[in-house]
């Protein structure tokens, strides 16, 4: 058996053929999951791929941010397995909800439905394994209704086999490169020389308001914040996402932070607005490096938090 070729995709080491072949995690092609994390599928990017190339087991590196799935609550006709490398996940399994932590394992024999959620306050990083005797098969198995998938959003409103139904409401996998961070032993980076940028969401005097602040210790360039859905604040009046402020800042130093009003909490809740705020942000250094940061925010909790107003000076 010949070693298959690494070619180098644009967005890290891919195999080019057949055969056996070794490769570094951080140095080969990652895909980004809106919603869904990222991950490094091992033995094949395609279904063509898996079922052509690699047909008897799929292995893969999979990071999860919290509250993110692997996928939809289903289960397979072929064996799984998921090794917790770093973090805190939760399992549902069988309609049961069981916390995970470092270095757990969890079998899933066939038949089995299950998913894996991110937790904790961090990323998770977990080793996937399965069989794929069966994955080309019609019964390869299901993605069925759960309580508990569809209360931590990794479920489906109706019983279905076919992925693209069940994946209907995400975006689009993408490539992307390894970003250090991802995996355990990655030193951490240093604060100083190195931008670093946030959107968060304050809460204040019963006020929502958007702040983009770079944390790190260097400037940022052409920073742009980009929301995963609609978000209207101001009564309603503003599509938030057209705001200059999140469109592009050109320069943006280390410890500055730049907010703006989202809007009157209690309006916002009356209103209906999505409570479940995702939002990538991107910038550069002045060297031109790149860098990016997806922020998840849950304005729920909010929504009971007792306050005092405070009395605003009249002009």
């Amino acid at each position: 058996m010949p070693e298959a070729p690494l070619e180098d995709t644009g967005h890290g080491l891919a195999p080019a053929g057949d055969g056996w072949f070794v490769v570094n995690a951080r140095e080969a092609r990652w895909r980004h999951r809106p919603g869904r994390g990222d991950s490094l599928p091992f033995t094949g990017w395609t279904d063509e791929e898996c079922e052509t190339r690699y047909p008897q087991l799929g292995v893969q590196l999979v990071v999860l941010g919290p509250g993110e799935p692997i996928g939809m609550y289903h289960w397979e006709a072929d064996q799984e397995g998921f090794l917790v490398l770093a973090g805190e996940a939760l399992l549902i399994v069988e309609g049961e909800e069981r916390r995970l932590r470092e270095w757990d394992y969890v079998h899933s024999p066939a038949g089995t439905p299950h998913m894996i959620v991110g937790a904790g306050s961090g990323p998770c990083t977990l080793l996937a394994v399965g069989s794929r005797e069966h994955m080309a098969e019609e019964g390869w198995g299901a993605y069925v209704v759960d309580e508990a998938a569809l209360r931590h959003g990794a479920g489906v409103e109706e019983e279905t086999p076919h992925a693209a139904v069940a994946y209907a409401r995400f975006a689009d996998t993408e490539p992307t490169r390894y970003r250090e961070g991802w995996l355990p032993g990655d030193p951490r980076p240093a604060a100083a020389g190195r931008p670093d940028v946030i959107l968060d969401v304050l809460f204040e005097d019963g006020l929502f308001i958007l702040a983009v602040a770079n944390i790190g210790g260097a400037a940022a360039v052409d920073v742009t914040c980009a929301f995963a859905g609609p978000v209207r604040g101001l009564a309603g009046t503003v599509d938030m996402a057209e705001l200059p402020l999140l469109r592009r800042i050109a320069f943006l130093a280390p410890g500055r932070e730049i907010r703006t009003l989202l809007d009157d909490a209690a309006a916002y809740f009356a209103r209906g607005e999505p409570v479940e705020l995702e939002a990538t942000v991107a910038w550069r250094d002045r060297e031109g490096q790149p860098g990016e940061a997806r922020i998840r925010h849950d304005l729920s909790i909010y929504r009971d938090v007792a306050y005092v107003p405070q009395r605003r000076a009249s002009r």
